[in-house]
């Protein structure tokens, strides 16, 4: 990727790294007694009110409000509307990355049998 900027490069190169490194850690490493135990700790904590506003905040993830947001993001940034492709791309190809290395790296979530890395939420921030 060529750019005026050298530094961008840098950070994609380390943010690289540091995803792949996660990903080999995921693939060898069992899901940890800790997970369950620091999930179940965490949801003690939740009071009903917090557990509804992490539902909405789960929702805010979704297709259904992404692409919404996309068309405010274009409609209001001019440098977004040029580069309206790679946005475009984003929202097709993030998922389909996200289910294609859930099941390469196959790594079990704490609470059930479905898989959990890489975390959605992730893939849409």
């Amino acid at each position: 990727m060529k750019t005026g900027r050298p530094h961008l490069r840098s950070v994609l190169v380390v943010a690289g790294a540091c995803f792949v490194a996660l990903a080999a850690s995921a693939m060898l490493l069992e899901a940890m007694p800790a997970d369950t135990a620091l999930r179940e700790a965490i949801l003690r904590l939740a009071s009903p009110r917090l557990l509804n506003a992490m539902r909405v905040v789960n929702r805010a993830g979704d297709w259904r409000a992404l692409a919404p947001g996309m068309v405010v993001l274009l409609l209001v940034f001019a440098e977004a509307r040029r580069q309206w492709w790679i946005w475009s791309a984003l929202m097709v190809s993030a998922p389909i990355m996200e289910w294609t290395l859930k099941h390469v790296v196959a790594r079990a979530r704490p609470e059930d049998l479905s898989f959990g890395f890489p975390s959605g939420h992730s893939t849409a921030a």
